[in-house]
Parts: C-alpha cells; sequence; structure tokens
C-alpha cells in the first residue's frame, strides 16, 4: 500500500536538497563552466562524461544516457523507494514528516533495515561508554593505553570495548524495544541453539563501521587477552557488505577528495594510526581483497591511489593482486616501500607522519 506525499512538502524538500551537494557526496564533482563534472556511478568509465546542473537541478551521463534529479538519482543508485528518498533527504535538510506518511508504504524489509542501522548506533553508543565511563571497560582502557591510543583517537573513532560477558549488548537492545531476530540478521548477536541470544562480540575492543552515509552498519573487534581471531568483523548482513565497504571511507571523503589522493592501508588500526600522523585521507579494507566495487569508489573519489600494505610476503601479494584491479579503474597508482622489518602502524605511531612521509614512493606505470 502507498500514499501520496504532500505536494507542499515534495517541494520543500527537494529545494532544500541541492543536487550538487547531495551526489557529491558519492561523486567527485569539478566545475567546469556553469556545470559540475565527474566519474559517472552508473557505469563503468574512465574519462568523466557525467555532468550536473547546479541551475537546472538535474543530472545527465553521455555514456549511459541515465539522468534526472536529486530523487531519481538516490533511487537508481541506492534502490530506494520514492518514499524512502524523500524520507532520506527529509532527515537530510531537518524536515519534518509524518511517520505514518512513510510507514505504510515501506516493505518489511525496509523497516528491517531501518532497525538493524538504529540497533548499530545503540550498540556503537554502549560500547563507546563501557570504555570510557565504567569500572567494566577497565580492561579496554588498559589495552588502548598499550596500544598508544590517544583521547583524541577514541572520541573520533568512537572505539568501545565489549565486555567478556554473554548477554550485555543483548540485554541493552532487548530493553529499548528492538526485535532480537533482526538484531541477528543485522550481526550483533547471535541465536543460541536452545533459546535466547547472546552477544557476537566479547572482550574486545570496538570500533564502528559506517556506510556511504555515516549510519554504523557494522563493527570490527580487537580480541583483548587469548582467543581467537585476533580481529574480528561482523558478518555479511543486508546493511553490510565488506566487498562494498572501505573502514573510514565516509570520514575520509572530505580529505580525499580535498588533495585527489586516498591512502589505501590494510587494516582499521593502519587508519587509526595514520590520522593520529594527520593523514586524514585514508582508508582500510575490512578482512578482504580490494574488489572491483572497492576499486570504483576509490576512483570517483580521487584520481590518485597509494597502497600502503606490510612489507611481508602477504602484502606483496596484497600489492600485485591490488594493482590491476585500481588500474582497470582507472586510478594512478602509488605503492609505498616500507623499511625491511616494518609495518605502517609501526612507522606511524612511533615515528609519526615525517618518517612515514620519508618511505620510498614509486608510481606504478604499467608495462
Amino acid at each position: 500500500m502507498s500514499v501520496k506525499i504532500p505536494d507542499d512538502k515534495l517541494i520543500e524538500v527537494r529545494e532544500a536538497s541541492d543536487i550538487v551537494e547531495v551526489i557529491g557526496e558519492y561523486v567527485q564533482l569539478k566545475k567546469q563552466g556553469r556545470q559540475y563534472g565527474g566519474l559517472c556511478p552508473f557505469h563503468d568509465e574512465k574519462t568523466p562524461s557525467f555532468s550536473v546542473s547546479e541551475d537546472k537541478q538535474v543530472y545527465h551521463c553521455f555514456g549511459c544516457g541515465a539522468g534526472g534529479n536529486v530523487f531519481t538519482f538516490l533511487q537508481e543508485l541506492e534502490g530506494w523507494t520514492f518514499a524512502k528518498t524523500v524520507s532520506h533527504l527529509a532527515e537530510r535538510a531537518k524536515i519534518h514528516l509524518e511517520t505514518q506518511q512513510f510507514d505504510v508504504s515501506r516493505s518489511t524489509e525496509d523497516k528491517n533495515v531501518r532497525e538493524m542501522k538504529e540497533g548499530h548506533e545503540l550498540a556503537a553508543s554502549t560500547y563507546h561508554s563501557i570504555l570510557l565511563l565504567t569500572e567494566e571497560g577497565a580492561p579496554g582502557r588498559v589495552y588502548a593505553e598499550e596500544r598508544n591510543f590517544t583521547q583524541e583517537q577514541l572520541d573520533y573513532f568512537r572505539i568501545g570495548y565489549a565486555l567478556n560477558e554473554w548477554e550485555t549488548l543483548s540485554h541493552v537492545l532487548k530493553n529499548k524495544g528492538f526485535d532480537l531476530s533482526v538484531m541477528e540478521a543485522g550481526g550483533l548477536v547471535a541465536k543460541r541453539k536452545s533459546e535466547g541470544y547472546y552477544d557476537l562480540f566479547r572482550s574486545r575492543l570496538i570500533f564502528p563501521i559506517t556506510d556511504s552515509q555515516g549510519s554504523v552498519v557494522a563493527f570490527g573487534g580487537r580480541q583483548i587477552g587469548e582467543g581467537q581471531p585476533k580481529y574480528l568483523n561482523s558478518p555479511e548482513t543486508p546493511i553490510f557488505q565488506k566487498a562494498k565497504t572501505l573502514f573510514h571511507m565516509y570520514e575520509a571523503r572530505p580529505s580525499i577528495r580535498k588533495q585527489n589522493k586516498v591512502y589505501l592501508f590494510e587494516g582499521a588500526f593502519d587508519v587509526m594510526a595514520a590520522w593520529q600522523a594527520s593523514i586524514t585521507n585514508s582508508v582500510a579494507t575490512l578482512g578482504t581483497a580490494l574488489s572491483v566495487d572497492h576499486a570504483k569508489l576509490l576512483r570517483r573519489n580521487a584520481e590518485e591511489a597509494v597502497l600502503c600494505f606490510d612489507g611481508d610476503k602477504a602484502g606483496r601479494e596484497a600489492i600485485k593482486k591490488a594493482i590491476p584491479v585500481l588500474q582497470e579503474a582507472g586510478c594512478q597508482i602509488q605503492v609505498c616501500v616500507l623499511p625491511d622489518g616494518y609495518d605502517q602502524m609501526i612507522i606511524l605511531r612511533n615515528l609519526g607522519k615525517r618518517r612515514f612521509g620519508s618511505c620510498s614512493i614509486m608510481s606504478y606505470c604499467p608495462s
């Protein structure tokens, strides 16, 4: 069942949603006379053919023919319904819409996705509060101090701590009225064989993972003390796909676009160390090889990509695999060659940006 959205509300939302700003959250746009141009997000291309008109508030791709206004852009790119698109833009512009106008037109899947994201936001706040404000969070604080995390880093990355308990987050979610079966599908809890649910993350330093809109959609966790695996990421869910998500991408996007360059690291902790060393245009994969979707995302935001992987055998192999993927996406590729026996985190954490900058950075030229 659908409902008609009042015309005055549609006009208000559309006028409050500048198409250049909205599309600019997905595509690196450059001013070209009275238009803005960039790489089309709807098809693969290395030469920009995508144009956005600020005056007319429309977009058009001369390569694939895609075109429309701010509503159709999000519908096509995100796969959202019209109602969900209007709701998103209204929320972005802080325009109030009556809830019932949208709840009846959203599918059960849409409602579940919204609840998953709300559950993740609550989980992020819970983990962060446990780390900073509770006696039980002391093991996490001790570990963070041992790894030389600053208070600034803890706050910026919203780092938290998952207690070594089975049902801490489960109880919080349940008490707040969340459907734990939906939270299970979202990767926050797991179902017991008998009855009930238990927390997926336990005894770990936790860091949130955000999507392209800045919503928390997953977590990564570093084991404190004994236990395996050492690093654990949330499982694949309707709101989190590792092959399409890069850690810190949403937060780093302004810096990446300003510098037209992105530093690609192997892990989230490397990005945190890079950020502390003022390398703010840094991202990392999440336990998976660099994918075609990753490369396209990077290229839409910057022309130059610097690969900063460990100097060991695994790191060198990862570089070899990543280069052709980035090359196919049209990136200018550079490789940071680290000193023998070092990895990025050691250099960034202990020696700082200046020492990292003195590492040999070589441009990659295809043969």
